[in-house]
């Protein structure tokens, strides 16, 4: 399967919303975060908006072959991704997960579908733990 340009910029929009709730996590715990935790979830964030905006250019013509990294997959993996983001109340919970969507995106840039199916099952495993 080829992901379209549309498909491309649902893409960008997934990484962009992680982001944006790592965003509002760091700032909504600001007062008990280290200052090195605060630079780090900074630095996650940017990380994941760099992906979201290379995902617009890049993903488009990308071919997933491998059935375990089709589009959906990537799709309910970065939305339980958000969804855990916005809920978990420990750093050490957010830095395991945005580790796990960084490691997608990483994939999903290398265009390899064994690659990205992988990383798929490990952002899935961050958040189940």
């Amino acid at each position: 399967m080829e992901i379209t340009a549309n498909e491309a910029r649902d893409l960008a929009q997934w990484f962009r919303d992680v982001s944006v709730a790592i965003g509002a996590y760091r700032f909504a715990h600001w007062d008990s975060l280290t200052k090195d935790q605060r630079d780090t979830l900074e630095g996650i964030e940017w990380t994941l908006l760099n992906y979201s905006s290379d995902l617009v250019t890049q993903a488009v013509g990308l071919t997933l072959d491998d059935a375990e990294a089709s589009l959906k997959h990537i799709q309910e993996a970065t939305a339980m991704a958000k969804k855990a983001v916005e809920t978990i109340q420990t750093i050490k919970k957010i830095l395991v997960i945005s580790g796990a969507v960084i490691k997608l995106g990483a994939a999903i840039v290398s265009e390899h579908p064994g690659v990205i199916a992988t990383a798929i099952g490990n952002l899935r495993n961050a958040v189940a733990a």
